[in-house]
């Protein structure tokens, strides 16, 4: 994240500097429900396409009071390791069996297939957009790799 995206959300985050604060300013949406027991309320987020990320780590920001938070995603590449080697060995191992668990079907049923329609002469620009971008992202290392 660059000087100016901290700065940002270090404001922001002063901003709403409480809990309460922080519900008030908040645009709720009309999804409800409960998640063991405790109720929980959607709100909106800045529409970006990385909601996931500004729920998480965004605070309701400017004008319409959306959950946002500046340069979310260079914030998180920022803090993942770059290859899956890396990633498979964070906490000794202990993680790579369920990587593998969701990197393997995104390989079988995407990757996979898109390589063999290669293989066969299949133009790359006809696949779908996700087997073009499976196909493009395996990285080594995985379980299908090591079992093969």
């Amino acid at each position: 994240m660059v000087p100016d995206e901290r700065d940002a959300a270090q404001e922001l985050h002063a901003s709403v500097s409480d809990l309460g604060a922080f519900s008030r300013r908040a645009v709720r949406s009309d999804i409800t429900g409960r998640i063991e027991g405790v109720r929980h309320i959607a709100a909106e987020t800045e529409g970006d396409g990385a909601c996931a990320l500004h729920s998480t780590f965004g605070v309701p920001a400017g004008p319409s009071a959306r959950l946002y938070f500046p340069g979310v995603r260079a914030m998180l590449l920022a803090h993942v390791p770059e290859s899956v080697q890396e990633v498979y060995a964070l906490h000794g191992g202990s993680l790579s069996e369920a990587l593998a668990d969701l990197v393997d079907p995104m390989w079988v049923e995407l990757a996979l297939p898109a390589a063999r329609a290669i293989e066969q002469g299949v133009a790359l620009s006809s696949l779908s957009a996700e087997s073009r971008q499976a196909l493009g992202r395996r990285g080594e290392g995985g379980r299908t790799e090591r079992t093969q």
